[in-house]
């Protein structure tokens, strides 16, 4: 039996992964296995012995059934994360994988190959709005790229955040029900900012600001007093209107321009909210712990948001 290039040893788990990216009709596959509420790219262990590009050449095969020829290596992916070792400690894990964008047929049809995997077809730019994995293929694929991307990520408090995680689908079915048959915005922007702040671990304020001209104003939020008008592209509130995307910070005292509105914060996140195919305003959440927010939350917060969106008027 061929053995994967990775090891496990004391509390320590590494992998050499090699994984595909494959874009048809404007849509990127996913595999699941049916026993997680989340997606993941398709892909897996480098055999000892083996080039990445045959790894992945053979994993593409074994999992859709279709020999698809390499395009050119895209992103090489570092991440770090802890998880569950199954008897109460923690796994500290690390994983180097180098992502492949493979050329396309021309068609999504998939005779599927391991019996064990589903496979997903997801439209690239709804990928904002699901569980998938690697969560940085959404950001990616929404631009261009002509060489190779050197992403590093980091997770270390995955394995405490996975059951909050989990918890996402059901925050976000009690956000439909306070929303629902509600027209207008200050009320369910409200009744979100509550839901956040009292359902979230380790929060110190949840609300939202809303853009008005050039700038973001305040709007309803749970919490300390905050600041009032933050211009486009200051602090990372502003920093997430002006690049209409979700912006992660482990530590706010190292992001340049950070505004402290409250100095007991240490990390947050944004996420912008759009209408009209423009933004409309951002959530913002803070917290007083360092690297408070996962890609986990990541997920589950920009799901949460595609789901307020919908609620806009």
């Amino acid at each position: 039996m061929a053995t994967d290039c990775g090891f496990e040893k004391g509390g320590e788990w590494f992998r050499y992964r090699a994984a595909a990216i494959i874009i048809e009709e404007g849509c990127v596959l996913f595999v699941s296995d049916g026993g997680f509420d989340y997606y993941y790219s398709v892909g897996g262990g480098v055999h000892h012995g083996e080039t990445s590009e045959q790894a992945v050449l053979r994993e593409v095969y074994e999992e859709t059934g279709v020999r698809y020829e390499i395009d050119r290596l895209a992103v090489i992916h570092e991440c770090f994360w802890n998880e569950s070792d199954g008897c109460g400690g923690v796994r500290k894990c690390h994983e180097l994988a180098f992502y492949y964008l493979m050329k396309p047929r021309g068609t999504k049809d998939l005779p599927g190959g391991d019996e064990k995997l589903l496979l997903h077809w997801v439209p690239v730019d709804k990928l904002g709005s699901v569980k998938a994995f690697p969560s940085f293929l959404a950001d990616y694929l929404s631009g261009e790229h002509d060489g190779i991307e050197i992403i590093t990520t980091h997770d270390e408090s995955a394995n405490e955040r996975s059951e909050n995680d989990m918890d996402y689908s059901l925050l976000i079915s009690q956000l439909e029900a306070v929303t629902d048959g509600v027209d207008n915005n200050v009320t369910n922007l409200a009744n979100a900012a509550a839901l956040l702040y009292n359902s979230l671990e380790d929060v110190s304020w949840a609300g939202f600001y809303i853009a008005d001209g050039g700038a973001l104003m305040l709007g309803p939020f749970q919490g300390k007093p905050a600041c009032v008008k933050i211009p486009r592209g200051r602090g990372v509130c502003g920093a997430a209107f002006e690049r209409g995307k979700t912006v992660v910070v482990p530590n706010v005292h190292e992001f340049e321009g950070h505004i402290a509105c409250d100095a007991a914060s240490n990390s947050e996140i944004v996420i912008p909210l759009f209408k009209s195919g423009a933004v409309y305003g951002v959530l913002d959440i803070d917290s007083a712990s360092l690297n408070r927010f996962s890609d986990g939350d990541r997920e589950g917060l920009e799901r949460f948001a595609k789901t307020l969106e919908a609620r806009l008027v």
